[in-house]
């Protein structure tokens, strides 16, 4: 097999193109496969958690995609509001009162955007009060400041060097594999 574009490749001197949608699916299908094999049993159903600036056409497309790896998907979910599903569901100390929830706020910094969740939680459930994301600012920047900072403090030092180097070559390497797959969810 030989990729000849981002979405053709080449199997048996046969090119295929697949959609973006197709990839996602095999991908998907390939995940359920190995949890199957760890859970003993058949995995139908499935919720999706995407990134909160997903647009709706994002959402369906991976809707689409759990639809073509045979799953029966309940639900598409920000990736912030299932972080606070999993923290709150195991809870048994939730207030009983619904006029006095437990507020938390729950933060997801990525590599390259932020996103946050106020969700109020009482035994009877939880309730998303509002999300937010920053696609602009993750961890990458976090990382280019202090690249910026080790640049700024390096005294000659080869230990140091090696270090601003390496960082380097991690930054520039990860970028183009970031990029790409953008490219394809968008």
């Amino acid at each position: 097999m030989r990729v000849v574009h981002s979405n053709q490749v080449e199997l048996h001197g046969m090119e295929r193109t697949f959609t973006a949608e197709q990839i996602t699916a095999m991908m998907l299908s390939k995940l359920r496969s190995i949890a199957e094999a760890e859970a003993g049993q058949r995995i139908v159903d499935a919720v999706l958690s995407v990134p909160t600036w997903f647009t709706d056409a994002q959402r369906r497309a991976m809707h689409d995609s759990a639809v073509i790896a045979g799953l029966n998907v309940l639900a598409v979910v920000n990736d912030i509001t299932a972080s606070a599903i999993s923290w709150g569901m195991p809870k048994l100390d939730l207030p009983e009162d619904e006029n006095t929830p437990l507020k938390v706020v729950f933060v997801d910094m990525g590599h390259s955007n932020m996103s946050c969740a106020a969700v109020s939680f009482t035994k009877k459930g939880m309730n998303v009060l509002g999300t937010a994301c920053e696609r602009n600012l993750g961890g990458r920047d976090i990382d280019n400041v202090l690249l910026d900072h080790f640049i700024e403090q390096a005294n000659v030092r080869t230990d140091m060097i090696f270090c601003i180097v390496l960082l380097l070559n991690m930054m520039i390497f990860s970028r183009p594999l970031v990029r790409r797959q953008q490219q394809i969810f968008s």
